[in-house]
């Protein structure tokens, strides 16, 4: 090795620390020449930091092993740049700085890619965390692999050691983005479950697919279970949903009504739908200014028919019951365009009916 070129050397050496960097062991403790190249940049930037990823603690600042990391940190290992930025985010509260650092690195090791994307969103970069998440799951081929690698990202952040608060603030933000998005965060232990399933993130969590695909929150759906959790959390998208469910599958009731007030106020489906549910409940004048209500915050009544039609489209993917079928037309006030809805009853439900008809 003496006699060698020096690059043939670090090559050579490069080599050696490839698979893991415990290999470089007795070159360290060999001669000063070894240790010299053991502990070149160039060597550093390139060896193998795998035993670092299965276990994110030995970067702690009292780690034995820390030293060397920040050698390999110093030497722009991108192994340690990811790791040291998910330290720099979770336990110094430094999520800025732990963006920064993982822009400085490319795709590798995947990890970063995902960690990169999840700053983003926590930051509030929804469109850049959006594009990075799409070149994400392209490189590592596949979203199965790319849930995997996300859970092996949450693994890194609880061994880092973060307090709670920080742990479910992020938990939260990411549950903004979609409740598809708390996937990995299930599969990469019960901490994170936990935190999942806490009330203040499910009471945010975005759940606009059960709004859009209605019968995910049917009974006997795969998603019912964690559709329920989020209603007793009181999400008012849930509210809204469940509340549409009930008017439509067993007819108009006072769960359905309170269900349908609770999420009105953050829900324009909801608020809609709440005024066909009380007309179709017998309170006409009351379903008639809830109504009113729902027209006047829209910008336009080509906008507010747009929404009445999607909430007479979504009560068709609850299971309907097969008698107590109605049309008939109803008046929205002076002013505003006359609309034919139909009114989804089941049989007990007749009675109450008290419905007034359009004028021509």
């Amino acid at each position: 090795m003496d006699t060698l070129d020096i690059n043939t050397a670090l090559d050579i050496v490069s080599r050696v620390g490839a698979i893991s960097f415990t290999d470089l062991g007795g070159m360290l403790l060999t001669s000063k020449l070894y240790h010299s190249l053991a502990s070149h940049p160039t060597v550093l930037n390139q060896v193998s930091l795998e035993p670092f990823l299965s276990n994110a603690e030995l970067v702690h600042e009292r780690s034995f092993y820390r030293p060397f990391f920040v050698k390999c940190l110093r030497a722009h290992n991108p192994t340690a740049v990811y790791l040291e930025s998910i330290r720099f985010a979770v336990k110094l509260g430094r999520a800025e700085d732990a963006l920064r650092l993982l822009c400085t690195i490319g795709n590798y090791p995947p990890h970063a890619s995902f960690a990169r994307a999840l700053l983003q969103v926590c930051l509030g970069s929804y469109l850049e965390a959006l594009h990075t998440v799409d070149g994400y799951v392209n490189s590592v081929g596949s979203f199965h692999q790319a849930e995997a690698i996300g859970s092996r990202v949450f693994r890194h952040i609880l061994q880092m050691r973060p307090v709670k608060p920080l742990l479910l603030d992020i938990v939260r933000r990411v549950s903004h983005h979609g409740f598809r998005e708390l996937g990995s965060l299930i599969a990469s232990g019960p901490e994170f479950l936990s935190l999942v399933y806490d009330s203040t993130v499910l009471a945010e969590a975005n759940i606009d697919e059960f709004v859009f695909v209605t019968c995910h929150a049917n009974i006997g759906s795969i998603y019912r279970s964690f559709f329920l959790r989020c209603l007793e959390c009181g999400n008012p998208d849930a509210q809204f949903v469940e509340g549409l469910r009930i008017a439509v599958a067993e007819g108009p009731s006072q769960q359905s009504i309170d269900l349908l007030m609770q999420a009105s106020p953050a829900n324009i489906y909801a608020r809609f739908a709440l005024g066909i549910v009380l007309v179709c409940s017998g309170s006409y004048d009351h379903g008639m200014q809830v109504v009113e209500s729902f027209f006047n915050r829209l910008p336009s009544t080509e906008a507010a028919v747009s929404i009445a039609e999607m909430v007479m489209h979504q009560t068709t993917t609850f299971r309907l019951p097969r008698c107590g079928w109605f049309d008939n037309t109803f008046a929205f006030g002076d002013g505003l365009p006359l609309s034919t809805l139909l009114c989804l009853l089941v049989r007990h439900a007749i009675p109450a009916i008290v419905l007034k008809p359009a004028k021509s």
